[in-house]
């Protein structure tokens, strides 16, 4: 499984990394000292990383070719038809990528923190190649480095 996760900062600065820091590839749990470092490797290189910033890959990408991960966030356009009047109301929804049970998820992102705790939980939709194709989905960003993205 592919794995994306943030570089230390004792990491980037000994690789002179001074922009994006994500490095992606294989998870891997090495001890050094008496100490278990999370690492990713892509096989030639190895990245020491915040396992709090971890994430496996979907295996699937945005409209634009982007691999999702688990804590990206990502956005669609829907609709709403009024069947009596024919208007069209247009609106954009944002989820968060979760892995939940055994299955990869979007959580909604809803502005309103009192609606969001009574329904969390209940707002999962299990996340497929359709939701790709059919609807647009587009990532937008990550919750590591958009928190304001779910704060909104």
């Amino acid at each position: 499984i592919k794995f994306r996760a943030k570089m230390t900062d004792s990491m980037a600065e000994s690789v002179n990394c001074d922009g994006d820091r994500w490095v992606k590839g294989f998870y891997v749990e090495e001890l050094r000292g008496g100490v278990m470092h999370p690492i990713i490797t892509d096989g030639a290189h190895e990245f020491d990383v915040d396992k709090s910033a971890l994430g496996p890959f979907t295996g699937l990408k945005d409209k634009n070719g982007t691999e999702i991960y688990e804590g990206d966030i990502i956005e669609r356009y829907n609709y709403d038809t009024d069947w009596e009047t024919g208007d069209v109301d247009f609106y954009i929804e944002q989820f968060v990528v979760i892995f939940k049970d055994g299955n990869f998820c979007i959580y909604e992102i809803i502005p309103d923190l009192e609606q969001l705790a009574s329904i969390l939980g209940a707002q999962v939709s299990e996340l497929s190649e359709d939701d790709f194709g059919y609807v647009g989905l587009k990532d937008i960003g990550n919750i590591y480095d958009s928190p304001e993205l779910i704060d909104e």
